[in-house]
């Protein structure tokens, strides 16, 4: 709770005074294959994320989730992230990036067909 209470002082104080590119960094809060086990330990970091990037369009907030523990891939991939937002590239609002490098975004898909035609509620 303290480490989601210190994020949010820090958004706060970002958001009030001249905005920067904010990141926020976790480890293994997201799958990011199937299967693969999920520690929702700093799950409240993601939802923290999403509210300010919701309640703040103009925040320049980008989340960054590593799926290793081992330093040279969390190292690798916050430089990797850093250097694009310096040179001035777009980036995403979430990535997830596995042991391999391989970066994972969330986008919506298409439903299967089997929900198409009238949709029926029940009350």
């Amino acid at each position: 709770l303290a480490l989601v209470e210190g994020a949010f002082d820090f958004c706060r104080q970002q958001l009030t005074g001249r905005p920067v590119p904010m990141f926020v960094a976790t480890l293994g809060a997201q799958p990011v294959s199937t299967g693969q086990a999920m520690h929702p330990l700093h799950g409240g970091l993601l939802g923290l994320a999403r509210t300010v990037r919701s309640e703040q369009p103009t925040a320049d907030l980008t989340y960054l989730d590593v799926t290793s523990a081992g330093r040279p891939a969390v190292c690798d991939a916050l430089g990797a992230v850093s250097r694009a937002a310096l040179a001035g590239k777009k980036l995403e609002p979430e990535v997830a990036v596995s042991t391999d490098v391989s970066r994972r975004v969330p986008r919506l898909a298409e439903a299967a067909q089997s929900l198409g035609g009238p949709i029926r509620m029940h009350f």
